[in-house]
């Protein structure tokens, strides 16, 4: 049986040790002491591997205190502890560092940290190694945490179950992937939009813009902003103010028609004298009744009540006043109050639409807007951009992933970010794109080197083949590393299955 790390590395006499058949649940430490992307594995060379991130949220340690957080690797009759992770108060931190001098022994601990702040907040990378034993086998991994104040005063500990059992190690394929990413078109004319909804409330049957109503101002500050926002940008060309006003269906048809078709032009004439947009460029209209966001609104409500009675009426063919009228007569008119209180307020907007062209951009200016307007990007400046880096790099990478936020339902954006998180090494995360895109032949490159990274060795095969076959030599590249990860995997195979049977 190996001796602790911490026994070694800490003087009896300033510290408290572990006990460790004392399960203590103080909630200091047992509620404020986490692990998460936890990994215990038997790795090729025999070693166990534990990484895991130690997670602080507001565990206090007082100034003359010590919080000793140890992996222990046990099954009952063993044990092995890992080097730990110290936290330090403020004062223990300099005890600490004595106690080391006069020891004359090295600090074997992973990491020590010195709290600066009474509540400690911070993630941990915990990475180690320890030669495999036997018994590890069934072994089971606990993280212990330990806090005294010595003197046998305030001591908190905690015991947590990492997992049960380690495993050998998932086979990952040593090869370097050939990728390929696809080259976007350029735009002719960069036309872009910001666009919102206003809840601009008027008084009862009238289209006075009032700011001080309710949240008016909040609301009218939404249009304000989005043409702030594209102003901020002086190589903008605003070409279009649309606002398309709507009403809730509490009165006639006709009535809520009209109204919406004048609160729409008050609204417009308010943006066009406080925001200064010119009239030639200005668009206003109403649309009276929005029966079709009402009936998205009503199915998505949890809460509503006769809500397939509801949406019958709504969907029947009778004029917009008889439904309005048979929702009224439903349930003794429950349900329109319901509707009446939480759904109509929302119908009750305006909708604005804020059109405008950008130039093209240097590779510089570029960089500039990516940070603060990637929109006024066009994905074509957004590949030149990645490709000022090395290809695989953080920046580079980042570029294609922010490409796919502005582009969502640009397939060529989705690819391109597919493949960067494959050279990221987010395997599941690309694999959610591009299965969706599996008879794109666009798709199939990476296709296949989703399913080399999780050993699907047989569909990796399929789809590379049929990349080669369109001609992407990155394709051919992969084809030859395929080979040679297939045997990499025997080779796996044949270890593991030596070392289950020791």
């Amino acid at each position: 049986m190996k001796s602790g790390y911490c026994k070694s590395a800490i003087l009896i006499s300033f510290f408290c040790f572990f006990v460790l058949n004392i399960y203590g649940q103080n909630n200091n430490v047992k509620d404020h002491l986490s692990v998460q992307k936890k990994q215990v594995q038997i790795i090729k060379n025999g070693d166990v591997l534990v990484k895991l991130d130690i997670i602080l949220n507001g565990v206090e340690v007082s100034s003359n205190k010590q919080l000793v957080i140890t992996p222990l690797i046990s099954n009952g009759n063993n044990k092995v502890e890992l080097p730990p992770v110290v936290v330090n108060g403020k004062s223990r931190a300099n005890l600490y560092k004595r106690s080391l001098v006069l020891s004359g022994k090295p600090d074997k601990s992973f990491s020590v940290i010195k709290a600066t702040n009474k509540k400690v907040i911070t993630t941990i990378p915990y990475n180690t190694t320890t030669p495999y034993e036997s018994w590890m086998k069934n072994a089971s991994v606990y993280l212990i945490g330990d806090l005294c104040g010595c003197g046998g005063s305030g001591e908190e500990y905690v015991k947590t179950l990492i997992t049960k059992g380690i495993d050998y190690a998932e086979f990952k394929g040593n090869f370097t992937p050939s990728v390929n990413f696809i080259i976007p078109q350029k735009e002719d004319v960069k036309i872009r939009d910001e666009h919102g909804e206003a809840y601009v409330i008027f008084q009862t049957s009238k289209w006075d813009i009032l700011p001080r109503l309710y949240n008016n101002s909040r609301e009218l500050e939404k249009i304000r902003n989005s043409l702030q926002y594209v102003r901020e940008e002086p190589t903008t060309k605003i070409t279009s103010v649309s606002i398309k006003a709507y009403a809730s269906p509490e009165a006639p048809y006709d009535y809520n028609l009209n109204l919406s078709k004048n609160r729409a032009r008050s609204l417009a004439d308010y943006v066009q004298s406080h925001d200064y947009v010119p009239a030639g460029i200005l668009k206003y209209d109403g649309f009276g009744e929005d029966w079709v966001s009402l009936e998205k609104e009503v199915s998505a409500d949890p809460n509503i009540s006769y809500k397939s009675d509801i949406l019958r009426i709504i969907r029947n063919n009778s004029s917009y006043d008889e439904k309005e009228q048979q929702l009224k007569n439903l349930a003794r008119g429950n349900p329109y109050k319901y509707l009446l209180n939480n759904i109509f307020p929302r119908l009750r907007r305006a909708d604005y639409r804020i059109e405008y062209t950008v130039p093209p951009y240097s590779l510089e200016k570029g960089k500039e807007l990516l940070k603060s307007k990637p929109n006024m990007l066009s994905l074509e400046e957004m590949y030149q951009i990645a490709y000022s880096y090395e290809e695989g790099s953080k920046p580079f990478i980042n570029t294609f992933l922010q490409a796919a936020k502005s582009f969502p339902d640009n397939t060529i954006a989705q690819l391109n970010a597919a493949t960067a998180n494959i050279l990221e090494g987010n395997i599941s995360e690309a694999q959610k794109t591009l299965e969706k895109q599996e008879s794109n032949p666009d798709a199939w490159n990476s296709l296949g080197l989703v399913y080399m990274y999780t050993n699907d060795f047989q569909k990796a095969q399929y789809y590379l083949e049929k990349a080669r076959d369109r001609g992407i030599k990155s394709a051919q590249d992969n084809l030859i590393s395929l080979d040679k990860v297939k045997e990499q995997y025997k080779t796996y195979l044949r270890e593991k299955t030596e070392f289950e049977y020791k």
